[in-house]
């Protein structure tokens, strides 16, 4: 079962990755990139759900 904080990093993760547009070129023309992006993201998200409870 995911975590109150999992879900929200996963929901902050998909809504940047919407936002991000290389998402659909590099996903189709570089593989390499397309997954080191996908990973930069995830860090942020994963700062930002951090940040918010250690604000709380």
């Amino acid at each position: 079962e995911d975590t109150e904080g999992e879900i929200k990093r996963e929901q902050t993760q998909e809504q940047r990755t919407e936002k991000d547009s290389m998402y659909e070129l590099s996903a189709k023309n570089d593989r390499l990139k397309w997954v080191q992006r996908m990973n930069n993201i995830k860090s942020i998200a994963k700062e930002i759900i951090i940040n918010n409870i250690i604000m709380v």
